[in-house]
């Protein structure tokens, strides 16, 4: 299983990866890659919560997950939010938590001190790498 894909000198990680490998491996796993300011081109796709999260059973429309793992903490840490884009992983999404959970979740998560922070990981990053803007 590759977690990462490089092309034109930019390399991608995906936090998809969290679910298959289970929180505790993933937290190692995702510190062996290359950080910036040594790799200036390395990036982290994330999706929502639900990939990496117990989720309640029954599924509400609209719920919280009780026990979230650090791994956005680490993946912020890691990367900082200019080096981190969101992106659902669709159509999967809808049997997890649906794509309005799984955007909300991690829109309203913790880890995003500052609206700033939310335009970067949310859209400018992406606008930036693709140059779409």
């Amino acid at each position: 299983m590759k977690a990462g894909l490089c092309f034109f000198r930019i390399c991608f990680m995906s936090c998809s990866f969290f679910a298959i490998l289970g929180a505790e491996l993933s937290l190692s796993y995702l510190f062996k890659f290359p950080r910036p300011p040594q790799s200036p081109n390395t990036y982290i796709k994330f999706g929502g919560l639900g990939e990496f999260c117990v989720r309640p059973i029954p599924l509400a429309a609209q719920f919280d997950f009780t026990e979230v793992p650090p791994l956005m903490e680490m993946a912020y840490e890691a990367f900082g939010p200019k080096r981190m884009m969101w992106g659902s992983d669709y159509p999967p999404v809808g049997g997890r938590e649906g794509y309005r959970n799984s955007l909300q979740g991690v829109m309203e998560h913790p880890v995003f001190k500052s609206q700033d922070d939310k335009d970067w990981a949310f859209g400018k990053t992406a606008m930036e790498v693709f140059k779409l803007a």
